[in-house]
């Protein structure tokens, strides 16, 4: 995957990771860290090839899981 995609990707999904971060009562500096940790990970996973329904749905669930890690839940 492309940092060109990726850069769209964030443009289109990171308000929605942040929003989600933001339901676990994490700290602003704390949200966007979940958020760029989850865009790294989807950078290096080898998704090249999924539809953007599997993006959208592997970003969700991936940057769910960090914020529930970072909340210590």
């Amino acid at each position: 995957m492309t940092e060109e995609k990726i850069k769209e990707l964030y443009e289109r999904y990171g308000r929605s990771i942040l929003q989600m971060a933001a339901r676990y009562q994490l700290q602003a500096e704390q949200r966007d860290e979940v958020c760029q940790q989850a865009f790294v990970k989807l950078y290096s996973c080898g998704c090249a090839d999924w539809s953007e329904e599997q993006i959208k749905a592997w970003l969700l669930v991936s940057a769910d899981i960090l914020a529930r890690n970072a909340a210590g839940r």
